[in-house]
């Protein structure tokens, strides 16, 4: 059985980050993936990633303050 424990629980601080990437910027990054290949990765396409962009929420202030600002 495993456990699991909060860092805060621990003494360590807990972030999120969040960064807002352009949707091309976003589009150039898996045009150069998916030019590579890498084994265990399949093709992203535009359509498909501008399909999950709409079912996306990015976090909200409410949700932000959950966690403790970044250190750096």
């Amino acid at each position: 059985m495993t456990r699991s424990v909060c860092g805060r629980a621990l003494g360590f601080p807990v972030e999120l980050r969040y960064l807002a990437t352009p949707v091309d910027e976003l589009c150039r990054r898996l045009e150069v993936r998916n030019r590579q290949g890498a084994p265990g990765t399949a093709p992203v396409g535009r359509e498909l990633l501008e399909e999950c962009l709409r079912l996306f929420q990015a976090p909200g202030d409410d949700e932000l303050a959950l966690f403790d600002e970044p250190l750096s």
